[in-house]
């Protein structure tokens, strides 16, 4: 009797044990979990913290310009808009396959026809909206954004001073399309990355002297969006390191906490990235470098935009920047994501593709 109770207890005992292991178990769970989300809960605010002060410092930049003399080229002038016949020409699949056949050395053909442009205030920023139609003309684009040895030949062959290298006359720790990163950097060594340091006006002269223009804002998102309204060049899933060379933690600086990787601190060469491609088959208008439209910009611009070839305000005091850059979160590597730079200033992410007109 008294070794049958003995067991009892035991059982008991043993029972207790697993309950109190039990409870003690799902308690220490819950404090881990707690702990987590508390973690995860801070990093999404420290990120939040870090993209509020990278706006910051882009907005600060864009307000700061370099000395440098007023430009006198020509401008690449926008092309005409469609005729006004109350309906936006498409154009049929044998012109589009005939167009990309014939599309210069380097260049992919955007076809003719309507698209939806810009973005809702809840997703997007205040200068984003209201969301509308634009008609385009069809039009070439450059695949990839200009590379340091397309601008070296520029260069080479007619003596151009960039607005940078004249601001660097007087201070040569100054960063140049020569020298990105600066003195240690080379574009020598980087002939197959985009050119950057680069100022609008630099950018209006090589399209010019290649026969070419830059792209109007609504060309630019067109070509990176196409007609389905997508978030990214790519589609609507977020970016991901075979995607976009975006600010992450590779690159380092107030992006070290951020959850990407792609190993590229700063640019990467150009068709880096070809799952990011656009359904045009453009590469890097997602991240890399930004790129230079031929727009000024203006923050309501799309309220009062025409609804056939848009170009821009008459005048103003910064130009666009399109496509996010290898130093800005993933937020501007969204299609409808504008920026905005003096046209005299230029930075190491800022860069450009040129398009040009049918003939």
């Amino acid at each position: 009797m008294e070794e049958k109770q003995g067991k009892q207890s035991t059982v008991i005992a043993i029972a207790v044990v697993i309950v109190l292991l039990v409870i003690g178990g799902l308690f220490y769970q819950r404090s881990i979990d707690k702990e987590r989300k508390s973690e995860e809960e801070q990093q999404t605010t420290e990120q939040t913290k870090i993209a509020k002060e990278a706006e910051s410092k882009r907005r600060e930049m864009a307000t700061q310009a370099p000395s440098a003399p007023v430009r006198t080229e020509p401008l690449a002038a926008p092309p005409a808009p469609p005729p006004s016949t109350g309906q936006c020409a498409v154009d049929a699949p044998q012109v589009i396959q005939a167009r990309m056949a014939a599309a210069p050395e380097g260049m992919v053909y955007v076809a003719a026809g309507p698209f939806t442009m810009g973005n809702t205030p809840e997703a997007g920023q205040p200068d984003e909206s209201p969301v509308h139609g634009v008609c385009l003309r069809g039009f070439y684009i450059d695949k990839y954004e200009v590379t340091n040895e397309q601008f070296k030949k520029f260069v080479d062959a007619t003596g151009y001073i960039t607005d940078a290298e004249m601001a660097a006359s007087s201070n040569a720790s100054l960063p140049t399309w020569k020298h990105p990163y600066g003195a240690d950097s080379n574009a020598d060594n980087m002939s197959n990355y985009p050119v950057a340091c680069v100022s609008w006006n630099d950018a209006n002269a090589y399209a010019l002297w290649a026969g070419k223009r830059l792209p109007t804002e609504s060309e630019w998102e067109k070509a990176a969006r196409g007609t389905d309204g997508r978030v990214y060049p790519w589609g609507n899933a977020e970016p991901t390191i075979a995607l976009a060379n975006v600010a992450d933690s590779s690159a380092g600086l107030m992006w070290s906490n951020a959850s990407l990787s792609d190993n590229q601190k700063k640019a990467a060469p150009v068709g880096s990235f070809a799952g990011g491609r656009s359904v045009y088959a453009v590469e890097d208008m997602a991240g890399n470098v930004w790129e230079w439209c031929f727009d000024w910009w203006g923050k309501d611009y799309y309220k009062v935009s025409p609804p056939t070839g848009p170009t821009g305000p008459e005048t103003g005091e910064f130009k666009v920047i399109r496509g996010g850059s290898w130093f800005y979160s993933a937020d501007g590597a969204r299609t409808s994501r504008r920026m905005y730079f003096r046209p005299v200033g230029s930075s190491a992410d800022i860069g450009f593709r040129c398009v040009k007109d049918m003939q």
